[in-house]
């Protein structure tokens, strides 16, 4: 008995088969790019020179996310930095500003934006197939989830902060986070020089990034709150620290 074996490609071909290894009718299949490919593998089984059995199974290989990058600009085909590809990546943008995001691991992927209801100011352009371009209101926040067969399932969350008086901080461990609003330079002089300065009261909104969908909400008087997070699910949080018309964002990844 022997076995012949063959492999025909539906897209792409970044794979080589190799027969008889590693030993006797067995066969191997090595990638030989990171591009995505799809492909059929097939086993012919002969005995005394009649085909007894005819196998076969689908193959493909997508884009590994250890293997990938994005780089950002605003400008359309812009040279930024490469940065490093996760399966959830979040970028800080300026408000009603045109950023282009591009990567290799965009094409043959659909892209799905998510953002608050009610929110209007937000656009997702898909430019060619490794560009897209998005815009932010001054208090929003939105997630591109990308699915498809190109790679690995993957998203992006960009976030929009307008305050130019505090920076907004978020530490703990365990289910206990600490929130707080971290003044500027000018701020901070004032309260060290003894100067009175208005008593700060903001709304602090948490939302699930990937539904963008608000998962706790409460009024703040001073600089600094606490959020219990034991019975959130694992996954990126967006919080957001709503300061008169200013907004500030970060991220919390409970693992």
């Amino acid at each position: 008995m022997s076995v012949s074996w063959s492999l025909t490609f539906n897209s792409g071909s970044s794979a080589q088969l190799a027969t008889d290894t590693p030993s006797t009718n067995q066969c191997q299949v090595t990638r030989t790019a990171s591009t995505p490919f799809s492909a059929t593998l097939t086993a012919t089984i002969t005995y005394q020179g009649q085909i007894i059995k005819t196998l076969t199974k689908a193959l493909s290989g997508n884009i590994p996310i250890a293997m990938s990058f994005y780089t950002y600009s605003t400008t359309q085909g812009g040279a930024g930095l490469p940065h490093p590809f996760g399966t959830t990546n979040y970028i800080n943008v300026v408000p009603n500003t045109y950023y282009y995001v591009t990567s290799p691991s965009l094409p043959g992927m659909t892209l799905t934006p998510s953002f608050p209801s009610g929110m209007p100011g937000y656009t997702m352009t898909r430019v060619s197939e490794t560009e897209i371009r998005v815009s932010l209101p001054p208090s929003g926040f939105m997630t591109v989830a990308a699915t498809g067969s190109g790679c690995d399932n993957f998203s992006f969350t960009f976030a929009a902060s307008s305050s130019k008086s505090y920076a907004l901080d978020i530490s703990g461990e365990g289910n206990l986070m600490q929130v707080s609003l971290v003044p500027d330079t000018e701020v901070l002089n004032a309260r060290n020089a003894g100067q009175q300065v208005e008593n700060v009261n903001w709304t602090l909104e948490v939302y699930e990034s990937t539904k963008a969908e608000l998962t706790a909400s409460q009024k703040v008087e001073g600089l600094s709150c606490t959020l219990d997070t034991s019975r959130w699910k694992p996954g990126i949080y967006i919080v957001r620290a709503l300061i008169g018309d200013e907004t500030l964002t970060e991220k919390i990844n409970l693992k």
